[in-house]
């Protein structure tokens, strides 16, 4: 456990958790929960994180239905009026008859369509572990993007309390910033 999950809660809980700490009050004062609260929902860092979590859940969603049947159907539609093609699926459509060879010119066809529906049903059951090391793989991503949207969450909600909190003492120990000082050492040579 890192220090940011160990002091995160301990300064979430010196602020009154009732509803009214979850807002500035009438004067204007902003407490921690508020101010951690308010970094999280607006912080461009948590949204990036949350997109790649989600990223992360969706490609191992479609990774896991690469284990399932697939059904696929397809319509093929073809207009042509090129002399082999328009032969080829006039003899495909069964429509070639001998009166076709003695009418017209052959390098001159009228067009010729053709509609083709295809029905195609796989279902895999061996690959080689490929679809069990992808699933494992994605697996490991989305607990990888989990794992990296908690800790920028964690990283905002540090920073946001320590800029409150720096903010506080600062105003409470003194009126004016505090000043630098620089002292000179002192040096002293020994002679044998």
């Amino acid at each position: 456990m890192t220090l940011i999950h160990v002091l995160m809660p301990v300064m979430l809980a010196v602020t009154p958790a009732d509803s009214a700490a979850a807002a500035p009050d009438t004067a204007g004062v902003l407490t921690l929960r508020a101010a951690v609260e308010k970094a999280l929902d607006n912080s461009p860092a948590v949204l990036q994180s949350q997109a790649q979590r989600d990223a992360a859940s969706a490609a191992r969603g479609e990774t896991r239905s690469m284990r399932l049947p697939h059904v696929q159907i397809r319509e093929i539609a073809m207009r042509t009026n090129a002399p082999a093609d328009a032969f080829g699926l006039t003899l495909m459509q069964e429509r070639f008859s001998l009166a076709d060879f003695s009418m017209g010119d052959p390098n001159n066809p009228d067009p010729v369509n053709n509609f083709a529906t295809e029905f195609e049903a796989t279902w895999p059951i061996f690959v080689g572990g490929k679809v069990m090391a992808g699933v494992n793989q994605t697996r490991e991503m989305a607990a990888a993007a989990d794992a990296g949207y908690g800790h920028t969450r964690a990283a905002i909600a540090l920073a946001t309390a320590s800029a409150y909190s720096g903010r506080w003492n600062w105003r409470g120990a003194r009126a004016t910033p505090p000043r630098a000082t620089c002292r000179r050492p002192r040096i002293s040579l020994m002679r044998a």
